[in-house]
This record gives structure tokens, sequence and C-alpha cells, in this order.
């Protein structure tokens, strides 16, 4: 961060000094979004997919910036791209744990807790890889071109494509959970049709006898 600034112009304690407000905006976002998205549960892809997109126009912005030597807007743009990134963590993972404990079944209160905790590690490391890829894509920008510029469009992709596949993501889930829906009720529904059947012809499931009326006044039960 400090870096990205400097190239803005500053010195390197002022690139210090500016990289506390971009901080500070970012961890209040990231608290108000995660704050959102636990009383939205039933909404919480959209605090996923909308700082995704919202992220790539940011980038997209600073690239623009960069290339017009526009300095408050290099520097809004920034504090945007940390603020939209920083958030989308927090729900990324708190969605992640919830499906992976109760899968299609929003229902459940509980679940498998090994498959969360094995996933969401999974999933950090992973993302830790971030902290060796990004400053590589930095490096070669700025030593090829003199300028972040192309390092911001590159990121600016990335985002964008994080929105489209949690949009992706978003509708197979869902329709996976409508598919188990209906498979569980037509399940629970399939025993008392069966029931209703035996009964109108008259062998029922229940344990009461039929009381049949013959041709000759006499009863018959069964």
């Amino acid at each position: 961060m400090p870096a990205i600034i400097a190239s803005f112009g500053y010195s390197q304690l002022m690139s210090n000094l500016l990289s506390v407000p971009v901080y500070s905006v970012a961890l209040i976002i990231t608290i108000g979004v995660a704050w959102l998205s636990d009383r939205q549960p039933d909404n919480r892809w959209s605090y996923i997919i909308w700082p995704a997109a919202i992220g790539s126009l940011s980038f997209i912005t600073q690239a623009i910036a960069m290339h017009t030597n526009t300095g408050w807007l290099k520097y809004l743009s920034l504090m945007g791209n940390t603020a939209t990134s920083w958030s989308m963590v927090a729900v990324i993972l708190a969605v992640l744990t919830t499906k992976l404990q109760t899968g299609t079944d929003t229902s459940a209160k509980s679940g498998n807790n090994t498959s969360a905790a094995t996933g969401t590690a999974f999933v950090v490391a992973f993302g830790n890889l971030g902290g060796f890829v990004s400053p590589q894509i930095l490096a070669a920008s700025i030593s090829q071109t003199g300028s972040y510029a192309v390092a911001m469009w590159v990121l600016a992709i990335f985002m964008a494509i994080a929105a489209v596949l949690t949009v992706v993501l978003q509708r197979r889930l869902a329709a996976q959970t409508a598919l188990s829906q209906l498979s569980s009720i037509a399940t629970e529904s399939a025993p008392a049709a069966t029931t209703d059947a035996d009964t109108a012809n008259g062998h029922p499931t229940n344990g009461h006898s039929v009381v049949a009326v013959n041709g000759d006044g006499s009863d018959q039960s069964s």
C-alpha cells in the first residue's frame, strides 16, 4: 500500500501516513458489510457480488487515473479497492462455513463441522497465495511500464471474474436447494397418498377395521 501511494509522488513518510485513512475506511466498511449480511442471511450473496463488481470498477478507475495522472482520483480509487476487497472476505467465509455445514438443507441447525473446518482452512490457505501473486503482478507492471496501471487492469479483471462466478454459484446452489426441497416434499406426501388409497379400497393401514354390508344385509368386518 505505501509503495503504491509513493508512486503518486509522495515521500515515504507521507505515504505511510496516507495509508492510515485507507485502512481505516476499509475496516469500517468491512464491519458494516458483515453486520448487514448477518441480518439478511437470505441475501448474503449480494454482499459478495456487489463489492466484487464495485471493486472491479474501482480498479478500472484507478488504472485510468494513473494514465491521466489524476492524484485525488488515484487515492480515492485506492481506498475503494481496499474496502471492497476486504469486505468480501468476511462474507465469503460466512457463506462457505454455512454451506459446508448444511449443504442444500438451509433449515439445518447443525451439520458437518469437519467439512466446514477443512473447507475454510483450504480457502484461507489458497487465498494467501494472493500475498505472493499480487506483489509479482505489481512488480512486473512497474518494471515493464513504470506504472501500476497495468496491474490495476489485471486486478479489475480478477474482481469481475469473482463477481460472475459468485452469481453462477449462487444460482446453481439455489437450483439444488429447490430440487432438494421438492424431493423432500414428495417423499413426505407419498405415504399419506398411499394411506388414503388403501382406506378407499377397504384396506386401512391405521389398524382400524372396515365394516362392509353384504347383499343379504349381514355385516362383514375386515
